[in-house]
């Protein structure tokens, strides 16, 4: 929390965030969530890694997902809604047929 309100208070480019959500209660997660929406409205941009994956996804422009680093998808949350295979493989998510 302190580095995110030290990021507001400086006239910052770029926000690099790994795990800000982790072991959290949901009330902290809400209040992360709309700091990160607050400062992309500021024109920061932030690069947030995080294993929180739906709340990332509503909070988030644009997704890569790397495996051992390399970038497996790069797209838009709404792209990704859309890819079974790349839910089903590095998310875990599995889609019922439509």
């Amino acid at each position: 929390m302190a580095n995110i309100a030290r990021a507001f208070v400086t006239d910052q480019k770029l926000l690099l965030m790994d795990e800000p959500m982790g072991g959290l209660m949901p009330s902290a997660i809400s209040k992360i969530q709309k700091a990160l929406e607050s400062m992309a409205e500021k024109g920061v941009s932030v690069l947030l890694v995080e294993q929180a994956v739906k709340t990332a996804l509503e909070c988030a422009d644009k997704v890569y997902i790397m495996e051992r680093g390399v970038i497996e998808y790069e797209g838009s949350p709404k792209k990704l809604a859309e890819d079974t295979e790349i839910l089903r493989r590095y998310l875990g998510i599995v889609r019922a047929a439509s």
